[in-house]
């Protein structure tokens, strides 16, 4: 049997690795009314021309970027050294010592299943229609991005950014290969991924349709969940809710661009925000 003090976890490190430096907490009550206040303003970043330069490109320069990366992908890289130090974190345990107790033994196992069921109904799209989820997804993490840097430091902000990004390319290496380096092989240290190699990883992987579209979605979600993670530690429950409420927020006015379909923004809502975060008492 472990012993409690297996189960202690030094959120102080933890922070310290994800964002690079400490994060002063905000009052839950201070941190709505921050957000409440910039609403107007991530409203207009969501949906208009500026923003749709500033956060994604459109198809035409994605497959410009997907020609150029379609022959760099058939070269061998050099293999791109991780961060020193980062901490891979246990999930299981870091929800326990949030939420001050142990799990129970079947709640593992209930949330296993669910995560198994969403997983195992994961739809299949076209080629046209990853493009547009890879958009709609990257304006919707620079809009999470924004509601954070709201609350501290940009700085941090991206750099937690880059490093759950890094976690998920080890975790989805095919899909995710290189995706934090521009097409000038310089790293994008704001944790912005390049379309064109995403895309580009994408039409490289063996397999019809929906196996790439599967995989594209479970690498999504993962980068995702990783920044939620971060935010609960940092910051705690009660703002990383306020969070994400701003976040569905926006997330409805995106989906009124015209370059997304009901089906895109489906596919994002059930199977790219992540099903489950860590929560107390659970």
């Amino acid at each position: 049997m472990p012993e409690d003090d297996d189960y202690k976890i030094d959120f102080t490190d933890i922070v310290s690795i994800l964002f690079g430096e400490q994060i002063e907490k905000v009052d839950a009550e201070k941190a709505k009314k921050i957000l409440n206040s910039e609403d107007k303003e991530l409203a207009h970043k969501g949906t208009d021309s500026t923003a749709k330069n500033e956060l994604s490109v459109d198809e035409e320069e994605l497959l410009k970027q997907f020609e150029v990366e379609r022959d760099l992908i058939k070269k061998e890289e050099e293999t791109k050294g991780g961060f020193a130090g980062y901490l891979v974190i246990d999930r299981e345990k870091l929800a326990e010592a949030l939420s001050g107790q142990k799990k129970e033994n079947a709640a593992p196992e209930q949330k296993t299943s669910q995560q198994n069921s969403r997983k195992a109904a994961n739809p299949t799209m076209t080629y046209g229609e990853r493009i547009a989820l890879i958009q709609f997804f990257e304006r919707a993490q620079k809009i999470l991005a924004d509601l954070l840097g709201r609350l501290i430091k940009n700085k941090p902000v991206n750099t937690m950014f880059l490093k759950t990004l890094e976690q998920a390319i080890d975790k989805h290496n095919e899909v995710l290969k290189k995706v934090d380096y521009n097409q000038q092989g310089k790293l994008k240290n704001d944790g912005t991924i390049e379309a064109g190699r995403l895309i580009a990883n994408i039409n490289a992987l063996q397999g019809g349709e929906d196996i790439k579209t599967k995989k594209v979605i479970d690498a999504l979600e993962d980068i995702f969940e990783e920044r939620l993670i971060a935010i609960e530690i940092a910051l705690g429950k009660q703002v990383k809710n306020e969070i994400m409420s701003k976040l569905f927020l926006q997330v409805e006015k995106i989906s009124e661009n015209a370059l997304f379909t009901k089906r895109v923004k489906s596919v994002f809502m059930e199977f790219i925000v992540p099903s489950t975060s860590i929560k107390t008492g659970e």
